[in-house]
C-alpha cells in the first residue's frame, strides 16, 4: 500500500521529502499482503519511485522500521546525513553506491 507523504505530525519525514522533491517523488510504504502472517510487524520506509520502463530506478532512503515515529526519528537522527546525499546528488548526479546506513 502506498501513500503519498502528507504527515504534518511527522515533520523530520516531512523535512526529508523536502529536501529532496524537486529531484525525485517520494512514498512511504508499509508492507501488507493479503496473505500477510497476522504476527509479521508491518514495516515502514521512505523509498524513491520506481519505474523501469522510463528509466527511473527505486532506491529506499531509510531502513524498514516498525512505526511512522521510528522512522521520523530515524529521519530527525540523520538529518545532516541526507543533506550530504543531497549535496552530492548535486555535485555527481548519482546515486552512491551504499547509502549511509548500508555501510
Amino acid at each position: 500500500m502506498q501513500n503519498i507523504l502528507s504527515y504534518n505530525d511527522y515533520t523530520s519525514i516531512t523535512d526529508l521529502i523536502q529536501l529532496f522533491k524537486s529531484e525525485l517523488p517520494f512514498c512511504t510504504s508499509s508492507q501488507q499482503e493479503a496473505n500477510r502472517d497476522p504476527d509479521t510487524p508491518e514495516a515502514y520506509w521512505i523509498y524513491t519511485e520506481n519505474d523501469p520502463d522510463n528509466g527511473i530506478i527505486g532506491i529506499d532512503l531509510t531502513p524498514c522500521v516498525l512505526s511512522m515515529q521510528e522512522l521520523d526519528k530515524f529521519c530527525y537522527d540523520h538529518m545532516e546525513d541526507y543533506k550530504k546525499l543531497y549535496d552530492h546528488l548535486e555535485r555527481h548526479d548519482q546515486w552512491p553506491e551504499l547509502l549511509f546506513w548500508e555501510k
